[in-house]
């Protein structure tokens, strides 16, 4: 739990991944939500990002830059001193996916979104608990050339055939989207 210097507290669910002999990660269940966010954006006095009539709560983060989503994680370090949290690098973002994967996991996309993103639900969790790596929204990703960040996951608006764990997009950091949030990781 974390609680802010408001009072006001929320709960970030993570997942242990082993990644090698040497290596593991605590990966979020969920994006980082609507929720999450705007406590972020009221502690520090940031406007908070439009959800283009989404709705809020529990859905996942949107029109969020590369950069407000690393400023999200250095803000929640301060909180949790003894760990970093921050996104996930691509290759770690692509071992996860692979090892979550599940044949009958339902995808959010252009045939069932309604065009817009949906709420958080374990119902579309994987193997390791994890929702929503493939679908509903892109994820933006630690590592990329330069200005131009790596984005994975595939978004509401895809074709299921469209959305590929393998696949890199590279946009600039200052991009915001209605399709793109995030998800972190707490590192020791």
């Amino acid at each position: 739990e974390i609680i802010l210097n408001s009072g006001k507290s929320f709960k970030i669910k993570m997942v242990k991944v082993d990644l090698s002999n040497k290596k593991s990660l605590y990966v979020s269940i969920y994006p980082v939500t609507f929720k999450e966010y705007d406590l972020f954006c009221e502690d520090i006095g940031k406007n908070k990002p439009h959800d283009d009539f989404f709705g809020r709560g529990n859905r996942p983060i949107i029109n969020v830059s590369w950069h407000d989503a690393v400023e999200y994680c250095a803000w929640l370090s301060e909180y949790e001193k003894l760990l970093e949290v921050r996104l996930l690098k691509s290759i770690e973002w692509q071992k996860i996916a692979e090892k979550n994967l599940c044949e009958n996991t339902l995808i959010i996309n252009k045939d069932n979104s309604n065009n817009q993103t949906a709420e958080l639900n374990m119902d579309r969790a994987g193997v390791l608990g994890i929702c929503d790596m493939l679908g509903n929204i892109n994820e933006w990703c630690l590592d990329g050339e330069n200005e131009r960040k790596i984005v994975k996951g595939g978004c509401f608006s895809d074709k299921t055939s469209q959305m590929n764990i393998n696949k890199n997009k590279l946009l600039n950091s200052t991009t915001a989207r209605n399709r793109i949030g995030f998800r972190i990781v707490f590192m020791h």
